[in-house]
């Protein structure tokens, strides 16, 4: 029986950042599915329809953060793991 695979939800709303996650997980994982939501509240609703396993949420999404989503999140029974990333330089 095979595996499931890890529902991956990234919530970036840069398209290259989605390319670079896809071929980074490719690389270290040979089962996964990659969902994109480009804003917060495309992330939320997602994240709050259990559509993931684990969450990369980026730390800029428009005029409220990465950590302003997870701490939404937070009060749920199973919020999913999650990690967000911040680059520096970035406008």
């Amino acid at each position: 029986m095979a595996k499931p695979a890890v529902r991956v939800l990234l919530v970036d709303d840069d398209e290259d950042e989605r390319v670079i996650v896809g071929d980074l997980l490719r690389t270290a994982c040979d089962r996964f599915e990659l969902t994109w939501r480009r804003t917060y509240e495309q992330g939320l609703a997602a994240i709050l329809a259990e559509e993931c396993d684990v969450c990369l949420v980026d730390y800029r999404l428009g005029e409220r953060s990465g950590l302003d989503l997870l701490a939404e999140v937070a009060g749920q029974a199973k919020p999913p793991p999650s990690h967000t990333s911040y680059r520096r330089g970035r406008s």
